[in-house]
């Protein structure tokens, strides 16, 4: 089955302690179900990890919904503004 390209946002959220959360959002097309969208994030994990500078110490994550939608998102490892805004650069760079 061919997929189609999900729709995607990149968002900074905060975690449910208060720390800075940079997220991509995807959802799959009506009619597609949950293990669709796992392999998209999974596609875009490793792509994420892959462009990821060796210095960054955050921790990818993933998780999905049974909607059609899930969400990468990033643990970071201090929480800065600065480590923020790096991470949303890389985010933006995984997009298709």
């Amino acid at each position: 089955m061919c997929t189609p390209h999900p729709s995607m946002e990149v968002t900074l959220l905060a975690s449910r302690f208060g720390n800075p959360e940079p997220q991509l959002e995807i959802r799959m097309p009506p009619g597609f179900n949950y293990r669709a969208v796992r392999a998209e994030l999974h596609k875009l994990a490793a792509t994420l990890e892959l462009a990821t500078p060796a210095g960054e110490r955050w921790i990818v994550h993933t998780e999905s919904f049974h909607d059609a939608r899930g969400r990468l998102y990033l643990e970071l490892f201090e929480g800065t503004p600065d480590e923020a805004a790096r991470a949303m650069v890389i985010l933006r760079k995984v997009l298709p």
